[in-house]
């Protein structure tokens, strides 16, 4: 569920379930974003990251019990600001889902748009949602994930100085190593498992078929 989010990601438990057997069977191995972007990569079938935006309490009623029956670990890139609020995730939720060896990182402080802020309002969102998340949480904060994809150079250096190793991308394109942007791979309430097997496989035709998509509805700014 995804109430009152946008309903193009509003993917239901079974689907959710149904993509993480597809994982699963593929042998693709259940990996931090951390390890993704270092490339510490064991050969065979290639990794996959798993990563939830926005901190909804979805995150805790529906997809930690799913992450907890596979055994596996997701990474949820929340916004403080949001923390606590009406169907959002709660702190004492999030430090639960913690020591269950879920991963947080940063959303923003606020989920809004980065790029036309001031120099003193992007650090606050960018600095000190990483400072809260750390306190709340006793974790290491050290991805940002820009909302609503909203990312230019000044967004990333912002990034860069407080002490992120990258910035997650809503680019529809595989991750690469080392690189100081890390491309994620949306998955909608309208994507097959087709399209899901070609995308784990590596097949470039969903991926380019993704690219020209997003280039229409999101024209480069």
């Amino acid at each position: 569920g995804h109430a009152g989010g946008d309903p193009r990601y509003a993917v239901s438990r079974a689907q959710l379930a149904g993509h993480l057997e597809q994982i699963e069977r593929g042998g693709h191995p259940v990996v931090p974003v951390a390890r993704v972007w270092s490339g510490a990569d064991e050969g065979g079938a290639p990794a996959v990251a798993l990563t939830f935006d926005d901190g909804r309490v979805s995150d805790y009623t529906e997809v930690l019990p799913l992450m907890l029956e596979h055994g596996v670990v997701a990474e949820f890139f929340v916004n403080p600001g949001t923390i606590g609020r009406p169907r959002f995730l709660t702190w004492d939720q999030a430090r639960e889902m913690a020591r269950a060896g879920m991963r947080f990182q940063s959303h923003g402080y606020d989920h809004v748009y980065l790029t036309p802020l001031s120099a003193a309002a992007l650090e606050r969102q960018v600095r000190d949602s990483k400072r809260r998340l750390e306190d709340e949480l006793g974790v290491r904060v050290e991805f940002l994930a820009a909302p609503y994809g909203d990312l230019n150079r000044r967004v990333w250096e912002a990034a860069m100085a407080a002490g992120y190793r990258a910035v997650c991308t809503s680019w529809g394109w595989p991750a690469r190593a080392g690189r100081r942007t890390v491309n994620r791979i949306a998955l909608y309430a309208r994507t097959t498992p087709e399209e899901i097997s070609r995308l784990l496989r590596g097949d470039p035709v969903p991926y380019v078929l993704r690219m020209g998509r997003s280039a229409l509805l999101q024209p480069v700014k």
